[in-house]
């Protein structure tokens, strides 16, 4: 049987010394030095840590999902402008032709009823130069402004032309009323 030899008090500070020296550089405390508070205050601290990972699982968990509810959303949207524009196409039939057999029935431009308005918004008629050579003779002949670049000014041989609705080289091209409706929200 081996002898059972007493540690010198010394030597067991010294040991406890080293080991809260090691401790310290860890930045730990030992663990006798822990208090009450210590040990409820780490305990709330890792049910913080835990939350926090749940949120993150949630937000991770949503950004999958919000790509998924998008491309429903998309969907779903394509199939309810189709549908508006059949309504629309269906309004279209059931009124006149143009603006102006439009204003000749209704008295003016557009209807408003409860849900809306619906009509034909006029566009100005353009001009188109289709031979620019032809177009200049007629309007030196006039003495209309000629740019220095050598082209007629469309709104000046629009104006010039009066009722008419072409020249040598030239031609006004009417565009049909655009038709509308606006929901009011």
């Amino acid at each position: 049987m081996t002898e059972s030899k007493e540690v010198a008090p010394e030597i067991i500070a010294h040991v406890e010394q080293d080991e809260a020296d090691f401790l310290a550089a860890w930045g730990a405390e030992p663990i006798e030095a822990r208090s009450e508070v210590d040990s409820r205050i780490d305990w709330l601290m890792e049910r913080i840590a835990k939350r926090r990972g749940v949120i993150a699982d949630n937000n991770a968990t949503a950004a999958q999902r919000a790509a998924q509810i998008e491309d429903w959303r998309q969907g779903e949207n394509a199939k309810i402008e189709r549908s508006v524009d059949w309504f629309n196409y269906q309004i279209r039939l059931l009124l006149p032709a143009d603006g102006a057999e439009f204003k000749d029935q209704y008295g003016k431009k557009s209807r408003t009823l409860p849900f809306g308005t619906v009509g034909f918004k006029a566009h100005p008629s353009t001009l188109e130069v289709f031979d620019e050579e032809r177009a200049l003779a007629w309007a030196e002949a006039r003495g209309l402004e000629i740019k220095t670049k050598r082209t007629v000014s469309k709104t000046t041989l629009k104006k010039a032309l009066g009722d008419e609705r072409s020249g040598d080289g030239f031609e006004v091209i009417t565009h049909p009323d655009d038709f509308f409706v606006r929901i009011d929200d």
